[in-house]
């Protein structure tokens, strides 16, 4: 660990946390701009099977699937960050102590080793400012008192719980490409369009009106139908 006075610890914590800023707002863009990707891609999806292309359904189902791990790692990413934030400001509050730098190991080489390589333009600035921080992590010849291990575990499993909280985001804003029920009933909603009847799919899809609801709701869910209730019936229409 390389000594610096409070001056310039004070100053290079400042310049990181304008720096992670940056890069959150950064990473926040490419998530908005790859969840409208997948959105055109699944549009294309459909249009690409009601037209019988089964082979251009699949290269976009794929495109898919790839822009939803970019979208993940990207997810991961804000959180370590803004868990490296959050540390930050703690110690800029109380200043370089074991309890509080140890988690900070942890937490650069966590973004260290997760961030997205293919975001070369955000990777390289995250790396040199990482690289800055790392004048702040104990030698590993220092003593390190037993409550500093503890905070660190305690560290380490709230990342796994916001890892997880990640996860159930990117499944609500990245929804899977629908298994071929599913397409099978979308693509037979867009050919009814307004003339659909729930009873008229069940019978002509062969699938349990029950079950035609699951899918419907799932459809509804991903903003791809609009279920309305019809008047004096209990079925619905599209």
């Amino acid at each position: 660990m390389v000594l610096i006075d409070e001056h310039d610890e004070r100053r290079l914590i400042s310049r990181a946390l304008i720096n992670i800023s940056i890069q959150i707002e950064k990473l926040n863009r490419v998530y908005r701009n790859l969840k409208n990707k997948r959105e055109q891609l699944f549009s294309m999806c459909v249009d690409a099977e009601l037209r019988g292309n089964r082979e251009e359904s699949i290269m976009y189902a794929e495109e898919i699937v790839q822009v939803r791990r970019l979208a993940e790692l990207i997810q991961k990413s804000l959180i370590l960050l803004e868990a490296l934030r959050v540390r930050l400001e703690t110690i800029e509050i109380v200043g370089s102590i074991p309890p509080i730098l140890v988690p900070l190991k942890d937490i650069i080489q966590d973004v260290r080793e997760n961030f997205p390589t293919n975001l070369t333009y955000i990777n390289l600035e995250v790396n040199k400012m990482l690289e800055d921080l790392s004048v702040l992590i104990p030698s590993e010849s220092i003593p390190v008192p037993s409550s500093s291990i503890e905070a660190s575990n305690e560290a380490k499993r709230i990342l796994e719980s916001a890892s997880r909280l990640a996860s159930e985001k990117i499944k609500e804003d990245f929804p899977e490409v629908p298994p071929s029920i599913e397409m099978e009933v979308y693509r037979y909603i867009k050919e009814k369009k307004s003339s659909f009847s729930l009873e008229q799919c069940s019978k002509d899809l062969n699938i349990p009106q029950e079950k035609l609801m699951d899918i419907l709701k799932l459809l509804e869910k991903e903003g791809k139908v609009k279920i309305v209730s019809e008047r004096g019936s209990e079925g619905s229409a599209i």
